[in-house]
Order: structure tokens, then sequence, then C-alpha cells
């Protein structure tokens, strides 16, 4: 048995696959965070403006799955308090358009959102940081 030239075709995966399938919006949300000061995909024109300008250097975002609405949001600093603003702001946005019910967050759970630990994600909710995010 030698090489035939065929492969086995690969099933696609897509995590936010449901998103597109509820009927009501803000099912699945996606948040993440990138750092956007990179030389080699800013090019140094535009990395060295961002450098002398204080410019931020984190770029937020919040992707609701089934419309794909998006906020954006940038900061100096990637951290815990960062992260727990801009959701609470994103959220507050998605309420500010009459939009209601529970909303499943897919992050990457880095440290900005709360990171692995089960017991800092308990103290948060209990100290009601997290609670006004899933229900409105």
């Amino acid at each position: 048995m030698g090489y035939n030239g065929r492969r086995k075709r690969r099933k696609a995966f897509h995590p936010a696959h449901r998103a597109w399938e509820e009927e009501r919006p803000s099912a699945l949300v996606q948040v993440d965070v990138k750092d956007i000061l990179d030389k080699g995909t800013l090019g140094t024109k535009l990395w060295d403006h961002i450098r002398k300008k204080g410019l931020p250097r984190y770029q937020w975002t919040f992707l609701e799955g089934r419309t794909r609405l998006r906020f954006l949001a940038w900061s100096h600093a990637l951290n815990l308090t960062n992260g727990i603003c801009f959701l609470s702001l994103a959220m507050l946005g998605l309420r500010a358009f009459g939009i209601k019910g529970e909303v499943a967050l897919q992050t990457d759970w880095g440290e900005e959102f709360g990171g692995s630990n089960p017991k800092k994600l308990e103290r948060l909710q209990k100290k009601n940081t997290l609670s006004p995010l899933g229900h409105g």
C-alpha cells in the first residue's frame, strides 16, 4: 500500500456553530483580547507611531455569535480589572438594545478573564462582580 493521493476528509470544527442555530440573539458571545503592538504585522512605521504617541496596545473584542455584532475597546494594561470592566460595558451595551436573558461567554480564560483558577472565579461571583453579566 503506497500513497494513493487521497486524504481522509476532516470534519470542520466550529466552536460557535450553535450560535447561528439559535433563534434569539446573544445566546453565545466570544470575548478575546489581542496585543496589537506587533512589529511584524504592523510594520515599522505604524509600530513606531503607536509607541511614540503612547497609544493603547491591547484590543478587546466582544463578538455576538449569531449577528456578529462587535464591541471593541483598547487598553494600556492586560489585567483582570480591565477584563471585568470590558465585559460589563459590553453587556450593558447589549442590555441597552433590549437584549435580555442568559448569555454564554466563550473565552480562552486567560488571566484577564479570571484565569483557570476556579476559586478566583467563585470569589468574583460571590462578590456579584460577574452576576450582572448573565441575566438582564
